[in-house]
């Protein structure tokens, strides 16, 4: 379930609102907010609160990520935030997690909370434990900035946005997506359920008007035609076959004038087939009328193992691909999400939940090719955070 961006951008203000003053600004050591703006009372809006922030320790620049808040309870505010270390002999960052904490005091008649104590937790590097003593040091000097104060309404606003879409995501549906492998150049065309059909004006043809490509229906010859890099395909059914359209009626470019900017072309090939399709492949067009991922190789997947794991992973394509020798099993990264199966172009697939996912995954190190799966385990996985 998808929240609305409403929500979202509600939760990202408030967020960014009450958190905001967990981390100082004093002078010299934030990469943002001058020393004026850190000592100013009332808090500063949250539009003044930019993130990421950045730390410019001695030994490497601490960037710190927007934090989440996890509980306000008992007077005692908790929040947590990802950071990367960056140091200057590394070209990859060490991702991990940081925990922060503040006791608070109400005044609400002037509508503040009070924050004192502000203390750094814990800190968490998978990859790096020998890092978090450091990080921690580091940034427990840096909050030391005495007290502080936010709004009362709007950190209450905060966490009612916050405990709303944590109360959403339970009812998350885990239900894999129709998982399309391909080991040549392809094509993926979304339609939002069975094709709902719309007159075309000035036309006989008809319109999908539930996907934002531009697929229209001729009734006289019971095709459909889709536009794509810069050519007309034919089907008899929505989901293909799908062929290049040898002798594609006159009367589409009509009707693709009278779509007008409304529609997706697809006349750009993407960045995965965009050489292929330049040196005259012909890729294979599929459209789904249900939720779909393309998982698309250059030839036959080319296996790599992941240092210090009993993992693998495939090389040749953009898509996350991570192969567990122990089980054989194939786990590819979708919106968020895991899914396994024996099989890349047979599926079934089936969820795994990230608390699920090989012990190895949390080994891979950050610099690794796939170190962005780390980052996502790390973020995602809070049974490998001790």
């Amino acid at each position: 379930m998808q929240v609305s961006l409403k929500g979202r951008l509600r939760n990202s203000v408030a967020v960014v609102a009450a958190i905001g003053m967990l981390l100082p600004t004093p002078s010299g050591v934030w990469a943002q907010a001058p020393r004026a703006a850190a000592a100013a009372m009332p808090a500063p809006a949250a539009s003044d609160q930019a993130w990421p922030r950045v730390i410019a320790d001695a030994a490497q620049d601490i960037t710190i990520y927007q934090p989440q808040i996890e509980s306000w309870r008992d007077g005692i505010l908790e929040a947590r935030a990802a950071v990367a270390l960056k140091r200057p002999a590394s070209e990859a960052p060490t991702l991990g997690v940081v925990w922060f904490k503040a006791r608070t005091s109400v005044d609400k008649q002037s509508d503040l909370v009070a924050l004192d104590n502000i203390e750094v937790t814990r800190a968490n590097f998978p990859s790096d434990a020998g890092s978090a003593d450091a990080v921690l040091a580091s940034l427990r000097q840096h909050t030391a900035d005495g007290l502080r104060s936010i709004s009362l309404s709007r950190l209450q606003s905060s966490l009612a946005v916050s405990e709303a879409e944590t109360s959403q995501s339970v009812a998350v549906r885990n239900d894999p997506p129709r998982i399309i492998f391909s080991q040549t150049p392809a094509l993926l065309v979304l339609v939002d359920g069975k094709p709902e059909l719309r007159q075309v004006a000035g036309s006989k043809l008809l319109r999908v008007i539930n996907t934002p490509a531009l697929i229209l229906f001729d009734e006289a010859g019971a095709t459909y035609y889709l536009r794509a890099l810069k050519q007309w395909w034919s089907a008899k059914a929505p989901e293909g076959p799908w062929a290049v359209a040898a002798n594609p009626p006159s009367t589409l470019a009509a009707a693709q004038k009278a779509a007008g900017s409304h529609v997706n072309l697809i006349d750009t090939p993407p960045a995965d087939i965009a050489e292929a399709v330049e040196a005259g492949a012909v890729p294979n067009l599929h459209v789904s009328l249900s939720p779909a991922e393309l998982i698309q190789t250059a030839g036959a997947p080319e296996y790599l193992p992941v240092p210090d794991t009993e993992l693998l992973y495939v090389k040749n394509t953009s898509s996350h691909v991570i192969v567990d020798v122990a089980n054989q099993e194939n786990y590819v990264l979708i919106a968020g999400r895991w899914f396994h199966s024996k099989s890349l172009a047979d599926g079934p697939w089936s969820f795994t939940a990230s608390d699920k996912l090989p012990a190895d995954f949390a080994k891979i190190p950050d610099s690794h090719p796939k170190g962005e799966v780390l980052l996502r385990s790390v973020a995602r996985c809070r049974h490998r955070i001790p």
